[in-house]
């Protein structure tokens, strides 16, 4: 008998189930159909029982979004003013005769200054700028411990509101078994302080906070910013910081200039060689050219581009991005507790 007809006759064979088969046969599809219906997402259940719980949607969202307003009224609006500056080239020929003649100078005895330590002069005043001795004497001269610590002084009684002390800082010195370890060091110079007036390195780190100070690139210009609660407070400090800061460079160079003309004065009778001699004459005519512009020029080391002015907006908080924020983190705990409840109360539904 030939393939094709073993397949034919076999076509023709019936299967025949018996009832209680049939009947778990249906079972075991209704299972697989229950499994994947639930498996399956539906968008318009899960919609209906958004709009079921659309109140309470609503009401969290309200609720997070006034919180956030409430939050950032209540926030203290910071004002930024900047200087725009541009660094003044003041370098004289001093430095390079130095390099040039250092060496013979050294031969004949004689020991010349050593000059640019190799950085501008731009570079040194925005390193002292942020140093804390600039800042500290600063601070002290302008009386800003003040107004740095707003909160902490009583304007009417002219002076500082004590500090109470907080609850962890007293845990911690309990078990340690201390006191205040302050109150157990003793150095010259060190700083009295009435109670609940702020050290001077506090006042120093709170301003250094407020000051800003970026390069524009490769243009050379560089912007000094303060951001501060007061608008003219903030256009004071900055513009008067550059100033500062201006006025101390130009008081040391015109002194080390002095002191090099004295020093090389002392030196010339002594000096026998004619070419060290016109060396020497020509570093006292590049300080003496420095001294002169230093004494000239009101703008030494920067010159302002654009100076600091009161500013109308503060720059932070952002109040409008923190209630949009909030509206939504609102929108999204709303919805998912919203999910949740749905999730539950469909579970309990399934169990009875």
């Amino acid at each position: 008998m030939s393939l094709d007809k073993k397949i034919d006759e076999n076509s023709d064979v019936k299967i025949e189930l018996t009832p209680s088969e049939l009947k778990s046969l249906l079972r075991i599809q209704q299972v697989v159909d229950k499994e994947s219906a639930e498996d399956e997402i539906d968008l318009s259940e899960l919609w209906q029982s958004l709009i079921r719980r659309k109140y309470l949607i609503m009401s969290l969202t309200l609720l997070m979004t006034l919180i956030a307003a409430g939050a950032s009224i209540n926030m203290t609006s910071k004002f930024e003013s900047t200087v725009l500056i541009a660094p003044v080239s003041s370098e004289g020929g001093t430095s390079g005769l130095l390099a040039q003649y250092g060496g013979l100078a050294s031969m004949a005895g004689i020991s010349l200054p050593t000059g640019s330590n190799g950085i501008s002069q731009a570079q040194e005043a925005q390193a002292i700028l942020t140093s804390y001795r600039f800042l500290s004497e600063y601070i002290k001269e302008k009386s800003l411990k003040k107004i740095l610590f707003y909160e902490r002084w009583d304007e009417n009684k002219q002076h500082w509101i004590p500090q109470k002390e907080g609850a962890l800082s007293s845990l911690k010195k309990s078990i340690l078994g201390q006191q205040d370890p302050q109150q157990d060091i003793v150095y010259e110079g060190q700083e009295v302080l009435s109670d609940g007036e702020p050290t001077m390195m506090e006042s120093v780190n709170v301003f250094k906070q407020m000051l800003s100070i970026s390069e524009e690139g490769k243009s050379g210009l560089t912007r000094l910013k303060i951001s501060w609660v007061n608008p003219v407070q903030a256009m004071v400090l900055a513009n008067d910081l550059v100033q500062r800061v201006d006025d101390e460079l130009r008081q040391e160079a015109i002194l080390e200039s002095k002191e090099i003309i004295a020093y090389m004065q002392e030196k010339l009778p002594s000096i026998e060689l004619q070419d060290l001699r016109m060396i020497a004459l020509k570093m006292v005519e590049e300080q003496l050219k420095k001294i002169t512009f230093a004494e000239v020029n009101k703008e030494y080391v920067f010159k302002v581009i654009d100076p600091a002015i009161v500013a109308e907006k503060p720059v932070s908080p952002k109040k409008g991005l923190i209630v949009a924020v909030g509206f939504v983190l609102g929108l999204m705990l709303s919805i998912f507790i919203a999910l949740v409840l749905n999730w539950r109360e469909k579970s309990k539904q399934e169990l009875t």
